[in-house]
C-alpha cells in the first residue's frame, strides 16, 4: 500500500493502547519488545538492534538517562501474544490475534521510507524515522551560506566534509572569520584570567581570615571549659566555707564562744578565698586524656648525684593527686640516669583516697624505634606525706645508662634533649 509521504492516519488505538503496543523511540509496532533499566521503558527490538552500539538515551523526557542497558521483557512479550487487538488503522476495526495483526499490518498497511526503502506501519513511523534516524536523509551544510553545496546525505557527510569545495571555503572562513578575531579572543581570555585570579586572591584572603576566626572560636572554647572548671572549684570551696561558717555558729550559739573565736572562723575563710584566688591565678599541668605527662629534659641540665633536677608540678585532673618528677645522674661504676617520682601535698588530699596504690610507669621514649623505649613499672602504696611503711617518693637509680642514651644514633636524643613518660592506670 503506497501512500503519500505528508499523509497522517490517525491510529484508533486510546493512549493507555498506544503505550503499551507502540515504540517509544520510533513509534512502530512494540516487538519483540525490549526494556530500559533506567524508567522501566520500552522500545522495540529493531531500535534496541540499532542503538547498542551506545547510542542510546532513554526517550522518556523525565529521565533522558544516557546509555542505559537494554533488557528483554519477555513477561510483556508474552502477554501481547496472548492478546486479540483490533487493527489500528483500517476503519472496519477488525480484531486480530497479535501475530495475525503482524501480519496483516505487514501486507495491507506498509509505509516505505523513499530515502532507504525500509517498510513500517504506520506513517508517523515512517515520517519519524525520515527526520531524526535515516542515514540518507538529507542534511543541510553549515557553510551553506558561503556558497557550499546545500544539501548531502547523512550517510555521505564525511565524503562531504572531505570535498575539495567544502574545504576550499572552509580555509577561506578560517582566514576570514578565526584569524581576524584571535587577537580580540586572546584579549578576552586575558581579562577573564585576571578577574578569575583576582578571585582566587580575594578568596585566599577570605579562606585565611576565616581560618584565624576559627582558631580564636578553638581557644576561647578552651579558656571556657577553663573557666567552668574553676567555677566548680570555687562552688565546692564556697560550699565548705558555709560549712565551717554554720558549724562555728552552731558552736557559739551553743557553747557561748567569745567573738575571738568568731574572728578566727572569718579569718579561715579568708584564707580559703586567698587558696581559691591563688588557685585561679596559678597554672599546673595535668595529665592528658590518656593519662600521660612529657618531661623534655636537656641532657646538659642534667646535675650530679648531690643535686637533682625536677620537672614542673602536675595533677591527675584539676582536684587530683598532685606529684613532680625529678632526675640526676648517679655515677655508680658507669655513669646511670636516676629518676625519682614524688607526690606533693596538694590543696585537694583531704578529700582523696589515700594511700595511692594505682600502677605507675615511667618511661624513656626511643624516637626512632618504639620498641627500644625503656620503661619501669612502679607498684606500691604512696601518700604525700612520709607516713609509717608509706611513702611519698619512689626512686628508679638506674633508668638507663648515660652511655646507651648517648651512643651514636641511640635514637633517645633529639636536640641535645631526651623525653620521658609519666602514665598512670587507674583501672
Amino acid at each position: 500500500m503506497d501512500t503519500d509521504e505528508n499523509e497522517r492516519i490517525e491510529i484508533l488505538w486510546d493512549d493507555d493502547e498506544q503505550k503499551k503496543l507502540l515504540c517509544s523511540e520510533c513509534l512502530n509496532i512494540l516487538f519483540p519488545p525490549k526494556q530500559l533499566d533506567c524508567c522501566g521503558t520500552r522500545i522495540c527490538g529493531q531500535c534496541a538492534l540499532q542503538k547498542s552500539d551506545g547510542t542510546l538515551q532513554c526517550p522518556d523526557e523525565e529521565c533522558g538517562e544516557l546509555y542505559p542497558k537494554i533488557l528483554p521483557d519477555r513477561g510483556h512479550e508474552r502477554e501481547l501474544l496472548k492478546q486479540t487487538i483490533r487493527c489500528p488503522i483500517c476503519p472496519e476495526n477488525k480484531i486480530y490475534p497479535f501475530k495475525d495483526l503482524l501480519n496483516h499490518l505487514h501486507e495491507v498497511h506498509r509505509y516505505k521510507c523513499s530515502d532507504c526503502e525500509e517498510i513500517f506501519y504506520f506513517p508517523q513511523a515512517r515520517n519519524h524515522h525520515r527526520e531524526h534516524l535515516c542515514n540518507n536523509r538529507l542534511m543541510p551544510c553549515s557553510l551553506a551560506e558561503m556558497g557550499c553545496t546545500e544539501q548531502f546525505k547523512l550517510s555521505d557527510f564525511e565524503k562531504h566534509c572531505q570535498s575539495f569545495e567544502h574545504q576550499n571555503i572552509l580555509t577561506e572562513f578560517c582566514h576570514e572569520y578565526v584569524l581576524s578575531s584571535q587577537s580580540s579572543k586572546q584579549l578576552s581570555e586575558r581579562r577573564e584570567q585576571s578577574v578569575i585570579d583576582e578571585e582566587r586572591r580575594e578568596i585566599h584572603v577570605a579562606l585565611e581570615e576565616m581560618n584565624s576566626v576559627l582558631e580564636q572560636i578553638e581557644s576561647f572554647k578552651s579558656q571556657m571549659t577553663n573557666l567552668k572548671s574553676q567555677e566548680e572549684i570555687i562552688k565546692t570551696n564556697l560550699e565548705l566555707c558555709r560549712t565551717h561558717l554554720k558549724e562555728n555558729f552552731d558552736l557559739f550559739e551553743k557553747n557561748g564562744q567569745s567573738f575571738e573565736d568568731l574572728s578566727n572562723t572569718f579569718k579561715q575563710i579568708r584564707e580559703y578565698l586567698d587558696r581559691i584566688q591563688l588557685k585561679m591565678n596559678s597554672t599546673c599541668h595535668l595529665l592528658d586524656l590518656n593519662n600521660n605527662f612529657f618531661w623534655i629534659i636537656n641532657i646538659s641540665d642534667i646535675p650530679l648525684q648531690d643535686r637533682d633536677i625536677r620537672s614542673e608540678p602536675f595533677q591527675t585532673c584539676p582536684n587530683g593527686y598532685r606529684m613532680e618528677l625529678r632526675a640526676k645522674i648517679v655515677p655508680k661504676g658507669k655513669s646511670n640516669l636516676c629518676v625519682t617520682l614524688a607526690f606533693l601535698e596538694g590543696e585537694y588530699d583531704p578529700i582523696l583516697r589515700w594511700p595511692f596504690a594505682y600502677s605507675m610507669t615511667i618511661l624513656l621514649i626511643n624516637l626512632k624505634n618504639s620498641s627500644k623505649t625503656i620503661s619501669h613499672v612502679i607498684k606500691g602504696k604512696f601518700c604525700s606525706k612520709t607516713n609509717g611503711q608509706m611513702k611519698n617518693t619512689y626512686e628508679i637509680s638506674s633508668l638507663c645508662s648515660m652511655d646507651t642514651i648517648n651512643a651514636k644514633e641511640s635514637g633517645f636524643i633529639e636536640n641535645n634533649s631526651i623525653f620521658l613518660q609519666y602514665h598512670c592506670d587507674f583501672q
